[in-house]
């Protein structure tokens, strides 16, 4: 902003440095000194139409929706075939009930890029509404053949195909829905299409971003120019130059499986206890405890079946074969009667630490199974209806708000039973074994999640105190430390992450240093 400031001392008049100024405000989240430099862009070159586009962004950002309509109806009646402004045009009247009128601009966009499958699917959405199920189907039918994983497509398609009579096809895609959900709670790679994550609240994309969850997001006119790295392994080269997600490592299950390969190095998970089991040949395979999980192949599933069949026959009154069956039921994701088995473990012995430990976490996955097939299927329901909040809640007042994302705000301030449950089982974990690192780190991880930060760091102090060489407790830490602006701290513990192979963390220290 500084270099661009002596652009304008040298020459008041050039307006692509007030237009860049406001992108960089706008990234900032200055959305009124964004807006003021927009304007004066504008005033300067009226006829550079991007900046209306963004302007009508940034205008719906700051909730002035009448603003955001002018922008993007000026640039259309300038230029009746430009794709981004009918696009956002299209979200804005669709979110404010105008069905016919947004149909027809997504009508343009998709004449215009036939493949625009973010436009195929605001269009599906809409003609469910105006009960042209057949038309709809045809769209939902696209997108799904492109993104084969689109839970929220299934669920759209289902209602649509239930409208025009067609039960069985309604069934078949609200069970492959499900079927994908499911999947998904055994996977480390947190996704519903292609790895990716749902929209959310009013961000943005960029028009070369295909996620398919983005649907109802607006498009920036501007592309940005982030550097990105020249390898095909992440681990090669400048690793620190890898952008990445932050986002804090997840937390660790019992299983038999282990996600292998990907950018990070293997790290080996040493326990104790665990140690001690497997030496009681009691359990198939060799038990381990995990944080990158891995969906079980069709023979891995039949495997375990197979055992919880063979296991029924025996497992009255032994506390160990009751662990090993829920085990099997939690890796073939029957939470439920995985639950019913540690229940059965634990009160033959009560001091089978990694008993309560399993039922803590099949609890959790159970927690999030629910509240993520209830998000899913409430998004699909109700796309189209964010007209209704607009005269409730500024809060959700505008199109790009996820449903899912404000149904999740609403279901976190609940009382939530079953993560007291989850909680009172680690602590009677670490009660009867101390050393159990993973204990500490999974409560850490909750307790952050709840916004008990400083617990959270004082459980990532004894995970790290039982575990020194504890990779993740480190980089977990190491991001709670920064959000309290202790950054000296913060890349202190992302370094020792790094360290300890957990690379993700030397492009999350880059990032930090480089700020002034």
């Amino acid at each position: 902003i500084r270099e661009l400031q002596q652009v304008l001392r040298m020459d008041s008049l050039f307006a692509p440095a007030y237009s860049q100024i406001a992108m960089l405000h706008y990234k900032n989240k200055r959305h009124g000194e964004a807006i003021t430099a927009l304007d004066k862009a504008i005033e300067l070159d009226p006829n550079e139409l991007s900046n209306y586009i963004n302007r009508g962004v940034i205008r719906y950002q700051s909730n002035d929706l009448r603003g955001a309509m002018d922008d993007y109806s000026h640039v259309v009646r300038e230029k009746p075939n430009d794709k981004l402004a009918r696009f956002n045009r299209g979200l804005l009247r669709s979110y404010l009930g105008d069905v016919n009128n947004a149909i027809e601009d997504f009508d343009v966009v998709i004449r215009l890029e036939p493949e625009n499958y973010h436009a195929i699917y605001n269009r599906a959405i809409l003609l469910t509404q105006i009960s042209e199920n057949s038309k709809a189907i045809a769209d939902f039918d696209k997108v799904l053949g492109h993104y084969p994983d689109f839970v929220v497509g299934y669920y759209a398609r289902s209602r649509a195909k239930k409208a025009v009579g067609d039960n069985r096809g309604a069934e078949r895609d609200y069970w492959r829905a499900y079927d994908i959900e499911r999947a998904a709670q055994n996977s480390s790679q947190k996704h519903t299409s292609k790895g990716s994550s749902p929209a959310a609240g009013k961000e943005t994309r960029e028009d070369d971003d295909e996620t398919i969850e983005k649907f109802n997001l607006l498009v920036v006119s501007e592309k940005s120019s982030e550097r990105r790295t020249r390898y095909s392994s992440r681990i090669r080269g400048r690793i620190q130059d890898n952008d990445v997600e932050v986002q804090p490592s997840p937390m660790f299950v019992l299983s038999y499986y282990e996600q292998t390969g990907g950018d990070e190095v293997s790290r080996v998970y040493y326990s104790e206890a665990i140690t001690r089991l497997n030496e009681r040949k009691l359990l198939p395979l060799r038990l381990r405890v995990v944080n990158r999980e891995v969906a079980l192949s069709q023979e891995q599933v039949a495997y375990h079946e197979q055992d919880i069949m063979e296991i029924s026959e025996n497992v009255s009154g032994d506390s160990g074969l009751s662990f090993r069956r829920a085990l099997s039921y939690m890796l073939v994701q029957n939470l439920e009667q995985a639950i019913i088995d540690f229940d059965r473990a634990v009160e033959l012995d009560d001091r089978f630490a990694l008993a309560y430990f399993g039922r803590a976490m099949a609890r959790a996955k159970l927690v999030e199974a629910r509240q993520g097939a209830s998000l899913i299927r409430k998004d699909a329901e109700t796309v189209g209806t964010v007209a209704r909040a607009l005269t409730t809640s500024p809060r959700t007042n505008a199109m790009g708000v996820s449903v899912a994302s404000d149904a999740a705000e609403r279901l976190a301030t609940a009382p939530d039973v079953d993560n007291e449950l989850v909680i009172r089982d680690l602590n009677r974990t670490i009660e009867i074994d101390p050393t159990f690192a993973y204990a500490y780190y999974n409560r850490a991880v909750l307790l952050a999640k709840r916004g008990e930060v400083d617990a959270a760091i004082a459980d990532y102090d004894r995970a790290l105190g039982a575990n020194p060489e504890f990779a993740d407790a480190y980089f977990n830490r190491g991001l709670l430390l920064l959000s309290r602006g202790k950054a000296k701290e913060g890349i202190a513990d992302l370094s020792r992450a790094g360290e300890y192979g957990l690379y993700n963390a030397y492009n999350i220290i880059k990032r930090m240093s480089a700020k002034p």
